[in-house]
This record gives structure tokens, C-alpha cells and sequence, in this order.
């Protein structure tokens, strides 16, 4: 038996994984990700990532830019749980529309217009991920996102390792999460 966040017993399948309805599994990925983006956790890393407080719009953009980072790790890693595409993309669009629906504060947006805006912010993530850079992919991937925020990229050291970090222990708890759990067929 396991005993789920929520303080209840749970039984475990032989894979000593919680086994989870796909309903609940992405109820389970929702509460994940909103559990990232509430305004403390937006705090803490805007700090780390040396944001500055006094700029309404760019913490909105680096609200949008951290909702982009987690379900883009969010989907790479879900692609290697369910390696039937039409399996993985059902799972996908089932915790995004609720991502959409409840976290994305997209009043003026519908949700195809802002699947679409994610999938190119993605595109550009996995773009910069192969990259050779002798700090790592995870480096060259900051300097994307920091160009994202700021048009440009800053040449803080500091700021760009703190990315580093979060991105790559992020990535490291999400995998550690998810191999908790399996789809109960």
C-alpha cells in the first residue's frame, strides 16, 4: 500500500506505481503544473531568475514563459509514458484544455489560437535542446527562454544558471512524480 498526498491508502501494482484512471493521472498532471504556477512559486523563481518586480507586463510574460516550460517537460516526458501517439496526444490535450480552461488567463484567445502559441514556444525549446554548448543543452535552452523574455539576451551569469537549475531539477522531480504512478487499463 501507498499513502497518496491527499492522506489516503492507496494499493500499489507491481511495479510499486499507484495506479490512476487516465482521468485521475491528469487531474493528477493539472494539479502538478497549478501547483507551479501559484503567484508564490512565480515569486520565488522570478527571483531566481533575477525578473524584476516593478514590470507588470514582463512578469505576465514570465507567467506565460513558465506555464510554456512545464508542459513543454510536461509533454516531453508524457511522450516516453505513452509511446501510441494518439494514446499521448489524448492524455496532452486533456490536462491542456484544463490547463487552458482554469491557469492560462486567456480571456482574448481562443483555445486553438493558444494551443498553437504553446506548440511554437515548444518548437523553440526542443530547438535549442540538441545543441552542443560545453554548460549543456539546459544552457542553451536558458538563453532561449531569456530571449523570450527580454527580446534579447542578457548576459547574467547568475540568472542563467539559476534557469539552469530549475529547469533541470524541475525536470528531475516531474520524472520522479510520474514514475509513481500508472494508467490502471
Amino acid at each position: 500500500m501507498a499513502v497518496d498526498y491527499m492522506g489516503g491508502l492507496q494499493m500499489v501494482d507491481r511495479n510499486e506505481r499507484v495506479p490512476l484512471s487516465r482521468e485521475e493521472f491528469g487531474w493528477m498532471l493539472f494539479q502538478w503544473l497549478s501547483l507551479r504556477l501559484t503567484e508564490e512559486e512565480i515569486q520565488y523563481a522570478g527571483k531566481l531568475w533575477s525578473i524584476p518586480e516593478n514590470s507588470l507586463a514582463l512578469r505576465c510574460k514570465f507567467r506565460e514563459e513558465l506555464m510554456a516550460i512545464h508542459t513543454w517537460m510536461l509533454a516531453d516526458m508524457l511522450q516516453t509514458m505513452f509511446p501510441d501517439e494518439e494514446e499521448f496526444h489524448a492524455m496532452l490535450g486533456a490536462v491542456l484544455s484544463q490547463i487552458y480552461e482554469h491557469l492560462a488567463n486567456a480571456t482574448d484567445v481562443d483555445y486553438g489560437t493558444w494551443g498553437l502559441s504553446l506548440t511554437a514556444k515548444w518548437n523553440g525549446y526542443s530547438a535549442a535542446m540538441p545543441s552542443t554548448h560545453q554548460q549543456g543543452p539546459l544552457w542553451v535552452l536558458a538563453k532561449h527562454i531569456d530571449s523570450n523574455l527580454f527580446g534579447e539576451r542578457r548576459f547574467d551569469f547568475q540568472a542563467q544558471h539559476a534557469m539552469v537549475t530549475y529547469i533541470g531539477v524541475t525536470m528531475k522531480h516531474l520524472g520522479k512524480t510520474l514514475a509513481k504512478y500508472g494508467i490502471r487499463e
